[in-house]
């Protein structure tokens, strides 16, 4: 009688460690499956963050780079459907309508701006001797709203400011399906940012139940 008490509280002990082995199963799997989804979410991201930086507008693919968390536009690719191609740059930036327009825009975002150069280029733009590239003007004015880049994703970029001001000059049609297009870039990148802070405000919920 005595032998078959103690085997039955023995049993009842392991059944009571199964019971709670079970039972830390039950909570942890739902929370390992969070895990799993949060970083299959984030791995997602970061992919569509990748492939999402090209503008298709019209037959054109446009690359968009990021420096200092300022977007730039390549005005090369805007080019690449119209027939001259970008040597469309060199004669936009010699433009004197263009000139005033880039002085107005450095003047506003860029407090280290060549004022002095920037009123030479102003007497010198408009005659016919005058011929400027891009990196010249950048070189001579210390502007920071177009830059020049080599190699991977090279060409010539500039603020999107600046970037719709020349699709206006390429051709207005042009000018607002790139703007339509970079504003479904915007939303759809402000989309997955919100997406990405509520997942991480699950994965710090789920850390404190684990913890």
């Amino acid at each position: 009688m005595l032998f078959s008490n103690f085997k039955s509280l023995r049993l009842g002990n392991e059944k009571d460690k199964e019971t709670q082995e079970r039972a830390k199963l039950i909570n942890v799997k739902p929370s390992l499956f969070v895990l799993s989804f949060v970083s299959l979410c984030f791995i997602y991201s970061e992919s569509f963050m990748a492939k999402g930086r090209i503008l298709q507008v019209k037959e054109s693919e446009i690359t968009v780079i990021s420096q200092q968390n300022t977007d730039y536009i390549s005005l090369t690719d805007m080019t690449v459907s119209f027939r001259e191609g970008s040597g469309l740059i060199g004669k936009w930036i010699t433009n004197k309508n263009t000139i005033e327009y880039l002085g107005v825009w450095e003047r506003v975002n860029n407090p280290d701006f060549n004022y002095p150069e920037f009123g030479v280029i102003g007497q010198e733009a408009g005659t016919n001797r005058f011929i400027m590239s891009v990196g010249q003007w950048i070189d001579r004015t210390k502007a920071i709203g177009m830059l020049v880049k080599a190699g991977r994703y090279g060409g010539t970029y500039a603020h999107k400011d600046i970037a719709f001001h020349f699709a206006m000059w390429l051709s207005p049609e042009f000018q607002i399906y790139l703007v339509n297009e970079f504003q479904r870039l915007k939303d759809e990148e402000n989309d997955r940012l919100k997406l990405e802070w509520n997942l991480q405000r699950t994965l710090a919920k789920i850390n404190y139940q684990i913890a």
